[in-house]
């Protein structure tokens, strides 16, 4: 009932907030991530809400949902960011349910993979996954935004920034990894596997390794060596390692690479939750 009931004074707290910013024209609205917010607990079923709105419609409604769980065995950093990739969020939440840490995942009303805003009457989609490099956001954004419209949208990408770094801050191991899901390429066709991995070795790559007994599905990416010789010393998976520049297509482990900040994808098959559950666990038991 307490829940409940902070749920409804937050919402109706939002909504003010809301018809404020568009009375005074002073959007984007957004919070932040609180300082001690690493000191207490988000469940997955009541995570810490930090808000951006665009504007006053739905689709502007834009929230960043932060499971936390302190003072336990694992104090790594997982960020999720397509709505639609269920099996790498639920496992995300699980782990940190249960072996401790952070996980932020990115929600918007649209559900899907890709985001959809309103900015001066124009409707926006793109790939949060693209977002992430001046260019990609510039270029990949559709349609085109003009001048004014993209300050818009990279106020909204600052603000994700922020949150990472901010997450990512004060601990032993201080990662980002990032949850997801791909579709299964013996049904589908080739589209995203350890062997597509192969094929963009010396244009994002610059070492991959396939472990036979490994779904094609299911892999690591790393953009620290050290990371990837750590990986394979340990479990020889099907795992990728960054060149130091890759082409800029706006993800988020190229602002990683620029930042010099040690990255980890965890990317496993829809549905395949066992191999999800695993691959997650493996850097939480080994990575301190």
């Amino acid at each position: 009932m307490r829940s409940y009931l902070f749920f409804i004074l937050t919402t109706i707290l939002l909504q003010s907030e809301l018809l404020l910013c568009a009375e005074i024209n002073t959007f984007p609205a957004f919070s932040e991530l609180p300082a001690d917010y690493r000191a207490k607990t988000y469940t997955p079923e009541n995570p810490l809400i930090l808000h951006f709105s665009f504007g006053p419609e739905p689709i502007n409604q834009i929230e960043l949902r932060v499971v936390n769980n302190p003072r336990m065995k694992s104090d790594l950093f997982f960020f999720h960011m397509h709505n639609n990739e269920v099996t790498a969020l639920k496992a995300g939440e699980k782990l940190v349910a249960k072996n401790g840490g952070t996980l932020i995942y990115l929600k918007h009303p649209h559900g899907q993979r890709d985001m959809k805003v309103r900015i001066n009457n124009t409707n926006y989609t793109f790939d949060p996954n693209r977002i992430f490099t001046s260019k990609a956001l510039a270029e990949k954004t559709q349609p085109i935004p003009n001048v004014d419209d993209l300050k818009e949208l990279e106020k909204f990408v600052s603000w994700i920034k922020r949150t990472i770094l901010k997450a990512r801050a004060n601990r032993l191991r201080p990662a980002v990894i990032a949850l997801h899901n791909n579709t299964d390429d013996n049904i589908h066709g080739e589209r995203l596997s350890i062997l597509t991995e192969k094929k963009l070795l010396n244009s994002d790559n610059r070492m991959v390794h396939q472990n036979p007994n490994w779904d094609i599905d299911n892999f690591y990416t790393a953009t620290w060596k050290s990371t990837f010789d750590f990986l394979m010393a340990i479990i020889q998976p099907n795992i990728s390692l960054r060149l130091e520049k890759p082409r800029n297509i706006g993800y988020l482990s190229n602002w990683m690479i620029v930042e010099n900040i040690e990255y980890i994808l965890v990317e496993t098959e829809h549905q395949d939750e066992e191999n999800n559950l695993k691959m997650i666990e493996v850097l939480q038991a080994h990575l301190k």
